[in-house]
């Protein structure tokens, strides 16, 4: 009895301890539309801009956090993204070029490396920081994405639309039947016609 005892409060214990998650940490900067070269709308909101690259598979909690508050729930956010973006050939430039075509609402993380100061003078305005990002893609889709910044480092789709199905064009066939049907209606009508006689 006693094993049972002892064997169902650690099974308890177990149970009722969770993984410490590291609590999101903001920064001295905001981010905003303009961050990833996008128009300020309704339909866009962005948080961060949040301490350390929170881009990689070792902040996966902090992302999934992030991602909440834009209403974005996931289980865990690193491995359902639809594409991860890192190193060569954009780190350090203005271009973010997905391979990934984005449709509809979209939800996106970057991670930015010195933040320059808008004064041009002294430290950067912010180091080693990463926001996370929901806009409206629209239907014509966009993959390139024009950054404020020149410091690039990482960025993920999180979540994306699929791509619009265009309406259907009937094919020839379907022509030839439609028109055939027509010119059959139209000669059942037409002798129908002939045979009503007036006295």
């Amino acid at each position: 009895m006693r094993k049972i005892l002892i064997a169902s409060l650690v099974t308890c214990a177990a149970f009722a301890v969770q993984p410490a998650q590291a609590a999101l940490v903001s920064s001295a900067a905001s981010c905003s539309a303009s961050d990833i070269g996008l128009a300020a709308s309704s339909s866009f909101s962005c948080v961060g801009f949040y301490n350390g690259n929170l881009a990689s598979q070792a902040t996966t909690g902090d992302q999934t956090s992030a991602l909440a508050l834009l209403g974005l729930t996931l289980p865990n956010a690193f491995s359902s993204a639809v594409e991860k973006v890192s190193g060569s050939p954009w780190i350090s430039t203005t271009t973010l070029n997905f391979d990934t075509m984005m449709y509809g609402t979209t939800y996106i993380g970057v991670h930015f490396g010195n933040i320059p100061n808008p004064s041009g003078k002294g430290q950067p305005l912010a180091n080693n920081i990463t926001a996370f990002y929901k806009f409206d893609a629209g239907t014509d889709g966009i993959d390139l994405l024009n950054l404020q910044f020149a410091s690039g480092s990482n960025a993920t789709i999180y979540k994306t639309g699929a791509a619009p199905v265009p309406a259907p064009v009937p094919e020839p066939a379907t022509w030839a039947l439609m028109v055939a049907g027509l010119g059959l209606a139209g000669m059942l009508m037409r002798r129908r016609a002939a045979k009503v006689q007036f006295a």
